[in-house]
């Protein structure tokens, strides 16, 4: 009976050890995905301004828009996004550190 209980009591323990260092593995991959994915937003950002300003100038300049019409139409283009059930692709989302943020978070889901 005794040998049971220990058996039982180690087998909880062990359950219990392999439980924690999932967690812990899993916190830490879902951290370093979301710096990936931060890294990645900027990177993007950092390309995209200058393309949003040319075209917010074609706007005003050549087609003789408001300029704030035009900040405001601009203002997300090449972000992607969603259009009804089609997924727009953004631009620059090929970048290095954007493969693998996309990386990290696929083998998280694992």
């Amino acid at each position: 009976m005794e040998l049971r209980r220990v058996r039982c009591l180690t087998s909880i323990i062990f359950l219990l050890c392999i439980f924690a260092t999932s967690i812990s593995i899993y916190a830490s991959t879902t951290e370093e995905a979301r710096e990936l994915d931060r890294q990645c937003k900027e990177a993007r950002a950092k390309k995209l301004k200058p393309i949003q300003e040319s075209k917010i100038k074609h706007c005003v300049n050549v087609q003789g828009k408001s300029l704030d019409y035009c900040q405001r139409y601009y203002a997300t283009y090449g972000w992607g996004g969603k259009s009804g059930y089609a997924h727009r692709k953004g631009l620059f989302e090929d970048l290095p550190v954007c493969i693998a943020a996309f990386e990290a978070w696929k083998n998280r889901e694992r």
